[in-house]
């Protein structure tokens, strides 16, 4: 993959939009990895904090068609290495082996979770036109089960048995799925 340099004036205002985009969809994945590191909740906040400033700085060195998760995971490594080298009080201090072991960890998981989305839209796809009607209907439109019942006007307990068969099939159908491709 090309690492493709772009300067923030060239780009403008839509190369700071796409970091606000991805920097906020990502945010709660950085912040739970760079917790898992640093095992301080205040700490994880400031690492955080830091780890969006130079994520910013750098974002110019990102590839447009690069995955951000990992490139942004790969900073917050360093950072919060920086972090429990310099933080003078903690009587813990982790290797750089532990730590490494550590983000090996969440990628793998990361990897897992984007595979297991994957499974799932595609098992969506094979739903009826009804089933994943009324899954849009339930979690989507109305995000309450009793009022999706109210609006077609079935039970909620017959809703809540075709939901519960659904999701069991969804269930399937996306453990054949990634044990077909050897992912489980």
């Amino acid at each position: 993959m090309a690492h493709v340099q772009h300067s923030k004036e060239q780009c403008g205002e839509s190369r700071s939009e796409e970091f606000a985009k991805l920097f906020t969809s990502h945010q709660h994945q950085l912040f739970g990895y760079i917790l898992a590191l640093v095992q301080n909740l205040a700490d994880a906040e400031d690492v955080l904090q830091q780890t969006g400033l130079i994520i910013w700085r750098k974002f110019d060195e990102f590839p447009v068609d690069g995955e951000f998760e990992p490139w942004a995971c790969r900073i917050a490594l360093y950072e919060a290495r920086n972090f429990l080298k310099t933080k003078r009080r903690s009587r813990i201090r982790f290797s750089d082996k532990f730590l490494d072991a550590v983000a090996d960890a969440h990628a793998a998981r990361a990897d897992r979770h984007q595979s297991r989305l994957e499974a799932l839209a595609a098992c969506m796809d094979k739903l009826s036109g009804a089933d994943r009607e009324l899954i849009e209907l339930c979690y989507v439109e109305t995000g309450s089960i009793k009022q999706a019942a109210e609006k077609i006007g079935r039970p909620a307990g017959g809703v809540y048995k075709s939901l519960e068969r659904i999701r069991n099939a969804l269930m399937n159908c996306i453990n054949r799925t990634l044990a077909g491709e050897g992912k489980r």
